[in-house]
């Protein structure tokens, strides 16, 4: 129907879908880019480098040149790790390594799941989530 042009569906939510999943995956990135290190107080990396990375292995691939541009300011606008994980997720420095990574690793395993779903929802279209 679709190649008849007798399919008048509006796409707009499956490109919704798309993209939250391909923002959801930059999310997974950027907490297995937190929790790459043994210490996560110890990271040498800014938090604006650990999102640029996230950002530059999954949502990077499909946006424009101009887009990688304005995406990357934004990144640089990242908070410190002390006002992201202390100030503004309230958790002391002492747990990050304990309560912060546990919570970290269940939230990616929970976006990893819905992950999963989301790509096999689009494989047979051939998108990339």
């Amino acid at each position: 129907e679709r190649e008849a042009g007798e399919d008048d569906r509006d796409d707009s939510v499956a490109v919704a879908a798309l993209w939250n999943g391909r923002i959801l995956r930059m999310c997974e990135q950027l907490v297995v880019e937190m929790l790459a290190p043994p210490a996560i107080a110890g990271d040498a990396r800014s938090v604006a480098d650990v999102a640029a990375a996230a950002y530059g292995a999954t949502l990077q691939q499909h946006h424009s040149w101009a887009l990688r541009g304005g995406a990357r300011a934004l990144l640089r606008l990242a908070p410190d790790r002390r006002t992201l994980l202390e100030r503004r997720l309230g958790y002391a420095v002492e747990e990050w390594d304990g309560r912060l990574r546990e919570d970290l690793d269940a939230f990616r395993e929970s976006v990893a799941t819905l992950l999963d779903r989301l790509r096999l929802l689009f494989a047979s279209d051939g998108h990339v989530v």
